[in-house]
């Protein structure tokens, strides 16, 4: 008789492993789906904002609940098809106008540059601006994080008066 308890209970013992196995791995990879789908919904609406003597500007719109932050931006600037710098900025931003943690809302990142803006651009006109690079970035879903590196594709114009 107490061998059969014994089964019974080792049998109970091995379904309820077997139940919380399954659950822990179905909530692990849901909070990493969710994190994963949703970083890459923020890092999709990373926009050029503006270049200057302070540096190059981006906004980063986040629609979705989950904590993102900006890692690091490494970026390629072509002015009028000629190469103006390389950049690589690894940063948790604490200036005042970034949240790098922002929940549902859009924030700034700024690249900054350590050459003069003026010496680049010596005249009056339209120049053509491209942006390439990469930026990495994490975001954090029940107690899971993910972090996933994305391209950065951007051409516009700028009108410079100087």
């Amino acid at each position: 008789m107490k061998i059969e308890n014994l089964k019974r209970g080792l049998k109970a013992l091995i379904v309820i492993v077997a139940a919380l196995a399954i659950a822990a791995t179905s909530f692990y990879w849901y909070a990493y789906s969710k994190a994963t789908t949703d970083l890459g919904k923020t890092l999709e609406t990373v926009k050029f904002v503006g270049l200057d003597s302070g540096g190059v500007t981006f906004h980063v719109d986040n629609p979705t609940d989950v904590l993102i932050r900006v890692k690091a931006i490494n970026v390629t600037i072509y002015v009028n098809g000629t190469v103006f710098g390389r950049r690589s900025q690894s940063f948790i931003p604490k200036l005042q106008h970034v949240n790098p943690g922002a929940k549902g809302r859009a924030f700034y990142v700024q690249v900054p540059y350590w050459l003069a803006y003026n010496d680049i651009f010596e005249r009056n006109g339209t120049h053509s601006l491209k942006i390439t690079g990469e930026v990495t970035a994490s975001a954090t879903y029940l107690f899971i994080t993910v972090y996933e590196t994305y391209s950065i594709d951007i051409q516009t114009t700028l009108l410079i008066e100087v």
